[in-house]
């Protein structure tokens, strides 16, 4: 039986086997958080400080500073401080201007959510969170109804021509991209119930 080597990372030096985009798990991880194969996380910098491992993962740009450390699915950054983990924006909003006031959140001006620039970021209720939210249109309209709803194929006129249409439901999905399904609850106003 032939022995066969592994194809090793293209990064001079390393010597791991390739995982993807040429390069070997770390330096491809590096390149993906980091955009550079040679920003890879030392093992050294588990036993630093968090306030340490903060100025390390935050990569400091003309406006926003971007956290290039881990992230939750949501988005934010994460960081592991002395009390667990915590998100980014709010551990650097306690590094920069102290303690975040009781039943307030650490809100972003820029709504970056990987924005950890304390000149970014302020404490507000959950009730100027939201205001924000809608007053920037960045919300994603869950629940409204016809094409302000944000998973909304078809617009009111196509609901209009889909009701007196004698074609079949399963052309007339084709033609609009939506389900036979969806047809039919449009025609037994099922959903779009406001259009009439």
């Amino acid at each position: 039986m032939q022995h066969v080597n592994p194809v090793l990372c293209s990064v001079p030096d390393c010597g791991k086997p390739r995982r993807a985009n040429g390069l070997c798990q770390r330096h491809n991880d590096a390149l993906r958080r980091r955009g550079d194969v040679n920003a890879i996380i030392r093992p050294q910098y588990v036993s630093k400080t968090p306030e340490e491992r903060f100025w390390l993962y935050t990569r400091k740009g003309p406006d926003c500073w971007e956290w290039t450390g881990g992230r939750y699915n949501t988005g934010y950054g994460k960081i592991t401080a002395a009390d667990g983990g915590m998100l980014a924006h709010r551990f650097s909003f306690i590094l920069h201007h102290g303690a975040i006031p009781d039943s307030l959140f650490v809100l972003h001006r820029c709504d970056n959510r990987g924005c950890v620039n304390p000149a970014h970021l302020f404490a507000g209720t959950q009730a100027e969170n939201v205001a924000d939210m809608h007053a920037k249109k960045r919300d994603r309209k869950r629940g409204l109804p016809g094409a302000s709803n944000h998973q909304a194929v078809i617009d009111e006129t196509a609901v209009r021509v889909i009701r007196v249409s004698t074609e079949r439901q399963v052309d007339l999905a084709a033609r609009y991209g939506v389900a036979q399904s969806t047809i039919s609850a449009i025609r037994k106003r099922i959903i779009w119930k406001h259009i009439e």
